[in-house]
């Protein structure tokens, strides 16, 4: 289980993600890729000081 609760199960990978993706040289792929597997691990790592949202409407959740 990632930090806050939050794991990350997969990573959908879309059309463009993968176009853009094969036009990077192997240095740069290679560095994405580590960058998804640190996501992975940890989905909120420490250092990016996430906050809270305020005022977010939630669109799965009923208005009240």
């Amino acid at each position: 289980m990632g930090a806050g609760g939050v794991l990350i199960a997969r990573i959908q990978q879309f059309q463009r993600f993968v176009r853009d993706y094969n036009k990077l040289t192997p240095a740069l792929r290679e560095l994405v890729d580590q960058k998804l597997r640190d996501l992975l691990a940890n989905p909120r790592p420490p250092g990016l000081q996430f906050e809270k949202l305020k005022g977010y409407h939630r669109p799965d959740r009923e208005s009240r």
